[in-house]
């Protein structure tokens, strides 16, 4: 603990440097301003209320996995949360969930939401730390410094199939000094309807999310700046899973300092401050035929900074971070069996992991002429993980009769692209070398069970780094009438960290297949590729394609668990003055290659058919925008790779969504 103290009363004199990728893609860097973020138009969306979740779907750079209506998984680049890393502003968040029903992605509202900045496999990105398969960093919305005015908006919406509702509130107020920006948000659904009106029990939840930006500008363009987010989830089904979630609740809070035009070299320099509790119930007190109840509650608390710098001298732009988090994860399970004369069974899955790491981040765009430059990233860490829990160590030197109280990884990534513009083409290619420490689980869960292949696991604290290489290209093409870009990346594992069979031991969990073992596995490959057209025609149509396939096996060529099979989609989107009309489809192509040693199995193609219209009435300097439409019109029954254990998704869904802006 006295080395965070130390380290965080150093931030404000060791200042380093800041990059921000395009939303929804990996590009050049761009000029960070302190004035302010306009946020999403959701007035180009065509459900404006839809799920965080929903919007990063329709992305189409991510994938979601879904194990019920609330809280789905990212995947960047078809890899899974230990292999990339969400941020929200830069801080460093951790589930307190062992089955993750808890991502970093359910504590932002679309509301309070600026955009999704990726910064995609080995490339780098300053806040992403060790990852393998890249960062989503969820930039929240600030009002900005501006003459002094109010701004307000309500917003309800409501979905037929779970009888949805969705209610939220937002005001704002900035001048040239001073700004700040407070909002509500209210989700209730009842369970959903899959196809032919089947109803998907225990698909149900509630939430609600509070969140405050304050800004203070003072002289010489230095700002102070602190965010607050609160969200309570209650009452959450997860169809997909034995158990479902009495509470999940997180705090948020973040402070952080500005200061643009440093020197003549160094535009802006920013440093932060943040930390955040996670507390996380899981509940099957409502399931039936629940062979021995348990209770699951998990804890992570999070203390973080980072100090970032950034410039340019002749043809170098240059960034530098420097950042560190301590992480708390605790969770632990108490078994009732159902005669009241035996013990309770009492074990911690996660023995109060605490995990110190801290690092530096270098990127350099370096200019070769007006059309072409070379870019140039590194990061370089250290982690530290130790077992405070004298009952948990205990327990994994049951496996690990050697395993001491603290581990220590020294942690490195790099990567070299270059880039070529010119008359609307760019192209850009490059690649890099990366390690991942494991995550929590991988390294000191215990008996943790996966319902999607039925085993329990068990982590290993001597396991390997993982270590990959990354290859990776960009072409596109710009045009007045249209635009195409196709990308694709190729990631080689030498050390893959995967769950194997281990026959030896035997399962804690009633019905369990057995028990499997965290280890590493040679000569894993993965392949993405995405191809995207955009066409505009007549006056106020535009025609949007996108299709993209993924391929990952292993030396014996095995397909490895929760890779995309081809997915594409394409909408015709109609505006005209305050009118706009969006007719899509989105579907996917039979998943043949599959891994039945993790659970999964075969999955049909599908496509489904979806329609909105939308109107915007103005008045002074007031809008209400009122859109509506339908999802999944022919009410078909399907489900797709990404849901856990094969739930099906909704059926046919009736919106309506109404916004006032004053």
């Amino acid at each position: 603990m006295k080395k965070i103290i130390m380290l965080l009363g150093c931030i404000t004199q060791l200042p380093l440097y800041a990059q921000v990728k395009d939303s929804l893609s990996v590009g050049h860097i761009e000029r960070i301003t302190i004035t302010g973020r306009k946020g999403i138009d959701v007035n180009k969306e065509a459900k404006p209320l839809s799920t965080l979740d929903e919007y990063m779907e329709n992305s189409g750079r991510i994938k979601m996995i879904r194990r019920g209506s609330y809280a789905w998984e990212p995947f960047l680049n078809n890899m899974a949360t230990e292999r990339t890393s969400v941020t929200i502003d830069g801080m460093r968040i951790f589930n307190a969930c062992t089955d993750k029903m808890d991502p970093v992605t359910s504590y932002v509202e679309i509301s309070n939401l600026d955009q999704l900045a990726i910064s995609s496999g080995l490339e780098g990105g300053p806040h992403g730390g060790n990852n393998i398969g890249g960062n989503i960093d969820l930039q929240l919305n600030k009002t900005g410094f501006s003459g002094g005015k109010w701004n307000s908006s309500l917003s309800t919406g409501y979905e037929s199939n779970g009888n949805y509702h969705s209610n939220g509130g937002h005001v704002s107020y900035s001048s040239s000094r001073f700004y700040t920006n407070l909002g509500i948000f209210h989700r209730k659904s009842e369970n959903y309807s899959a196809g032919n009106h089947q109803e998907i029990s225990f698909s149900h939840f509630e939430k609600v999310n509070v969140y405050a930006n304050v800004g203070v500008n003072f002289k010489k363009s230095r700002m102070l700046e602190g965010s607050l987010i609160y969200d309570d989830a209650s009452n959450v089904g997860y169809p997909a899973l034995p158990m479902d979630v009495k509470s999940a609740r997180a705090w948020i809070g973040s402070l952080t300092y500005k200061k643009e035009k440093v020197s003549d070299v160094i535009s802006l320099w920013e440093s932060k401050m943040y930390l955040n509790d996670i507390t996380h119930i899981m509940d099957d007190t409502k399931r039936p035929d629940v062979k021995i109840h348990m209770d699951m509650p998990g804890w992570s608390k999070t203390y973080g900074f980072y100090s970032k710098l950034k410039g340019s001298k002749g043809k170098h732009s240059f960034l530098v971070n420097w950042e560190g988090f301590y992480n708390q994860s605790l969770a632990e399970m108490t078994m009732y069996p159902k005669d009241a004369d035996e013990k309770l069974m009492f074990m911690y899955t996660w023995p109060d992991i605490r995990t110190f790491n801290t690092g530096f981040y270098l990127e350099d765009e370096y200019l070769i002429n007006n059309r072409s430059s070379i870019h140039i990233s590194s990061r370089l860490s250290t982690q530290t993980e130790s077992i405070a829990n004298d009952t948990g160590l205990k327990s994994l030197r049951i496996f690990y009769p050697d395993k001491e109280k603290n581990e220590e990884r020294f942690l490195v990534k790099g990567s070299v692209y270059y880039r070529y513009t010119k008359d609307g083409w760019s192209f850009s290619a490059g690649g890099g070398y990366g390690e991942r420490a494991p995550s929590v689980s991988e390294a000191y869960g215990f008996y943790l069970f996966n319902s999607f292949d039925g085993f329990d696991y068990i982590g290993n604290p001597e396991i390997k780094k993982e270590r990959s290489l990354e290859g990776s290209f960009n072409l596109k093409l710009k045009k007045k009438s249209f635009d195409i870009s196709w990308d694709a990346n190729y990631f080689y594992f030498l050390n893959y960290i995967i769950g194997k069979v281990d026959s030896s031991l035997s399962s804690m969990t009633l019905g369990a297949n057995g028990v499997k073992v965290y280890t590493t596995i040679p000569d894993v490959s993965l392949i993405n590729t995405n191809l995207q057209f955009n066409y505009r025609f007549l006056h106020g149509f535009e025609w949007n394609n996108r299709i993209s396939y993924s391929l990952g096996r292993d030396r014996e060529k095995n397909t490895i668990p929760l890779i995309a099979p081809l997915m594409y989609s394409s909408k015709i989107i109609f505006k005209k003055n305050e009118w706009v009309s969006e007719l899509g489809i989105n579907g996917a192509g039979k998943k043949n290659k599959y891994s039945s040693e993790y659970g999964e199995g075969k999955t049909s193609d599908y496509i489904i058919y979806n329609a909105a219209l939308g109107y915007a009435f103005k008045w002074d300097n007031s809008r209400l925008t009122i859109k509506m439409g339908v999802e999944n019109i022919f009410d078909k029954w399907y489900s797709t790779y990404a849901d856990w254990n094969h739930i099906p998704r909704k059926g046919r869904n009736y919106f309506v969504n109404v916004l006032l802006n004053l």
